[in-house]
């Protein structure tokens, strides 16, 4: 037997879900950070989670000492909906890094470093900025005997592009050469150890400003070579080897500055950098005049993979990738940055990370870096933000070679109402004194 229902029994038996619990959905829970004078704000729709990665830094801009220095973010409530609960959290804290597309050979960033800068052929590159930004790789290994090294380079003054040193961190090398560097006077040079100084010079200069593209060969057959922009500036045929020993690549600093003959004004280098690449071989002159002629900068990174280099630093890097791994001569680099958070509202203050009544006290090993913060602060509104002020210093016993790491510390804000919230993220860095 088959019942049709009348319409009255339609309307008896029809039913309507309610959402008790996401039932504000025409509203919107929007969370503004001011950081210096710049403003970030989640967004201004109504989903169920409303987020946004902030360019400004929460946290001091300054090279961290054994001395506290403060930075502070004041967040607003900007929506229709208020929030029930209010947290700061940090994500992965590790050292920036430049990453290889070939190979492990990881560089961490040292010093006065900007990401994302203009680069050659419609690239990025990178840019350093004082006497004391760099990278340095991790991994130790023996120097090549026959190796093309290429970059690209844009500089107004003298400094070091690349090197080889038997040392991790920039200081208290035995032993360096494969080096190539801009002398005071612009040229380029070149120089390798096989149990003396040998360099080779470019006749023309090259610290102009403009983007221009290096690349240096070393074999037993067709001896040392120079190639700026394609052509073939100088060559030596009588060097054919480098020193032997095991060490690490040096990216914008060399040692060159200690016992050569033409050596630059600076052991770092103050400009851009790009494309740099170790292959291990000895590329012929076509090979090199192929790469300085790519279209873009992805068709020359693609060159430069396809020679099978031992390492592949494109300089690419967006500098929010933290490197956890182990550091040569350090346990970890997050655990020396000590920091506190305090919170003021109106006129409350009160400490919140770690928790205490009243003003915070010094940062101390109590709270560092490496530890896993997940604490509840004031609840921000458009009539009553909060103010988070996070200070910051370096513990005692600053291991050498952590002297210059920059460390990547995120921070992320959040403002929560029932499973609907409002986040901001900051992928802040901090250099170690």
């Amino acid at each position: 037997m088959v019942l049709v229902p009348t319409l009255a029994a339609a309307t008896i038996f029809s039913a309507v879900i309610i959402n008790d619990v996401n039932s504000f959905s025409s509203g919107t829970l929007v969370l503004n950070g001011l950081t210096g004078t710049t403003n970030c704000s989640s967004g201004s729709v109504s989903i169920s989670t409303d987020a946004a990665t902030c360019t400004g830094t929460s946290l001091p801009t300054t090279t961290l000492s054994t001395t506290p220095t403060s930075a502070s973010i004041t967040l607003s409530q900007l929506g229709t909906l208020s929030p029930t609960a209010s947290q700061l959290a940090n994500g992965t804290c590790g050292v920036q890094q430049a990453s290889t597309s070939i190979g492990t050979d990881t560089a961490l960033a040292y010093g006065d470093i900007t990401y994302k800068m203009a680069g050659p052929l419609g690239g990025t590159s990178v840019a350093l900025n004082s006497s004391s930004g760099s990278f340095d790789t991790l991994n130790s290994s023996t120097g090549p005997s026959t190796f093309t090294q290429v970059a690209w380079f844009k500089t107004t003054t003298s400094g070091s592009i690349l090197s080889f040193a038997n040392t991790y961190a920039s200081s208290g090398a035995a032993s360096w050469d494969r080096m190539i560097w801009i002398d005071p006077t612009g040229h380029v040079v070149a120089g390798v150890y096989p149990n003396a100084v040998k360099e080779i010079k470019s006749t023309g200069t090259y610290n102009n400003g403009a983007w221009h593209f290096v690349a240096v060969t070393l074999s037993a057959t067709s001896g040392f070579r120079l190639y700026v922009d394609n052509a073939p500036v100088v060559s030596s045929a009588t060097v054919t080897s480098a020193q032997s020993y095991s060490g690490y690549w040096h990216i914008g600093w060399s040692n060159a500055a200690s016992g050569w003959t033409d050596p630059p004004s600076s052991a770092y280098f103050i400009g851009s950098l790009a494309g740099i690449g170790v292959l291990p071989t000895a590329l012929s002159a076509t090979s090199i005049a192929a790469l300085y002629a790519s279209t873009t900068f992805s068709s020359y990174s693609s060159l430069v993979t396809s020679s099978a280099p031992s390492a592949y630093w494109p300089l690419d890097d967006t500098g929010t990738v933290a490197f956890t791994g182990t550091i040569p001569g350090i346990t970890s680099a997050c655990a020396l940055a000590q920091l506190t958070v305090q919170a003021s509202q109106g006129a409350s203050t009160t400490c919140v990370a770690p928790a205490a009544a009243g003003a915070c006290a010094a940062p101390s090993s109590g709270l560092t870096a490496a530890s896993t913060l997940n604490v509840t602060i004031p609840t921000a509104s458009t009539s009553s933000p909060v103010t988070l002020t996070v200070s910051m210093d370096v513990a005692a016993g600053l291991s050498i070679d952590a002297s210059g790491l920059r460390l990547l510390v995120p921070l992320i804000y959040s403002e929560q109402r029932s499973s609907f919230g409002a986040t901001l993220s900051y992928p802040a860095g901090v250099v170690i004194l």
